[in-house]
């Protein structure tokens, strides 16, 4: 069960516990350890509502104060699951948190020091009334902070510092109280962008800083359908979705400094093709052999580097040569964009088989398609999509 139940130099009772699937913390953790925990280290699989339970327990009828979930698989917070919860002092969140949650941390009045991870995307009025809170990060991934009172009632907050180089999408009211006492920090070369943007531009006082810049990995597909871009998961399987990656994609991503990248690479064989991993190169190093049985490729990237995939049509004799793609495919808001450079059949089918539309055309045209999973053919190439 991985228990450790131990003191600290200041005594603090501190108690370690990796959460596997199908176990709980209520059946984990001692009487003993229930009462006396003052800081919890969580590592392992999800978390239930029951076991956020425990938690809250924990901290109202006992002596829990400090929370560590950074090695647990949890990307969605539940709404309010630490509302109210003023005894909670400090809490390290998921590693690869992309929703903090609907009023997660509402009055926990008591927390003063969080961090988010680079992985959040949206805040959606999570903390509210954090009184104690005094400076908070957002990382360069961060989209949005919805809502109209993420950071209301934070009474304390002065520092505010975005890494984003474009300001994320911001509810005006997300900061009422904060506009005229809060110093926001942006990226150097950034003030202009964060003065003349929605929310952003009712801060009296904005300065820039330098924020360490990200690796830039960029990703060459050569055939095939695509490869998702994964934060890791807890199995070593992969997890939530970060990106869509596609073939002939002009396409690069920032990576920070000791994060790990995982690429789930898809080998299309329920349709029209059987493509296949030929070579994987990583800044001209054939690294073919770390793709995992499961098509997983873990990767640390440590400066700008150049990611290359090359797929092959298995069905192709030894005697034929393999067509080379002259066309891409991307998706947009309302469906996808398909670019050919020669005039093409186009025919669009769902993930069962089903038959949509057809087309005949030379250029770039855009169809409109709600969200789901489609197989694009373009003459006699095929390639899976998803629309979010």
């Amino acid at each position: 069960m991985g228990l450790c139940f131990c003191w600290n130099m200041k005594s603090q009772i501190t108690t370690y516990v990796e959460v596997k699937k199908g176990e709980t913390l209520l059946n984990l953790l001692s009487d003993r350890e229930i009462e006396q925990t003052e800081k919890i280290v969580i590592s392992g699989d999800y978390l239930t509502e029951n076991d956020f339970a425990v938690l809250k327990t924990m901290m109202a009828k006992y002596s829990l104060r400090d929370i560590d979930l950074e090695q647990t698989h949890i990307s969605v917070f539940p709404d309010r699951i630490f509302a109210g919860c003023t005894n909670l002092e400090r809490i390290k969140l998921p590693k690869y948190l992309t929703d903090t949650g609907w009023y997660a941390f509402q009055n926990c009045i008591n927390l003063s020091q969080i961090e988010l991870p680079v992985s959040v995307k949206n805040i959606r009025n999570s903390f509210r009334g954090c009184a104690s809170l005094t400076s908070i990060t957002f990382g360069r991934r961060l989209e949005s902070i919805s809502g109209n009172q993420s950071f209301y009632l934070c009474r304390n907050l002065k520092e505010i510092h975005c890494k984003s180089s474009i300001p994320p999408s911001l509810d005006f009211e997300s900061f009422v109280g904060q506009y005229e006492n809060s110093i926001l920090y942006v990226p150097k070369g950034c003030k202009r962008d964060y003065m003349f943007a929605n929310g952003w531009l009712n801060f009296k006082n904005i300065q820039e800083e330098y924020v360490e810049p990200a690796n830039t990995l960029k990703i060459n597909i050569k055939g095939g359908t695509f490869i998702w871009w994964l934060y890791p998961s807890y199995d070593g399987k992969g997890g939530n979705i970060v990106q869509t990656i596609y073939p002939d994609e002009d396409c690069s991503i920032e990576v920070e400094e000791n994060e790990t990248v995982c690429f789930h690479i898809a080998e299309e064989q329920n349709f029209f093709n059987s493509w296949q991993i030929d070579t994987v190169r990583l800044n001209g190093t054939d690294i073919t052999s770390q793709v995992t049985d499961d098509n997983m490729l873990y990767l640390n990237i440590n400066k700008n580097s150049i990611l290359e995939i090359i797929m092959k049509d298995q069905k192709a004799t030894a005697n034929e040569d393999i067509e080379i793609i002259n066309h891409s495919v991307k998706t947009t808001t309302n469906g996808v964009q398909i670019n050919t450079i020669k005039l093409s059949k186009i025919r669009i089918y769902t993930i069962t088989g089903e038959f949509l539309k057809s087309d005949l055309f030379c250029g770039t045209k855009e169809y409109l398609l709600p969200k789901g999973i489609y197989i694009i053919q373009i003459d006699n190439n095929s390639q899976k999509v998803i629309i979010q």
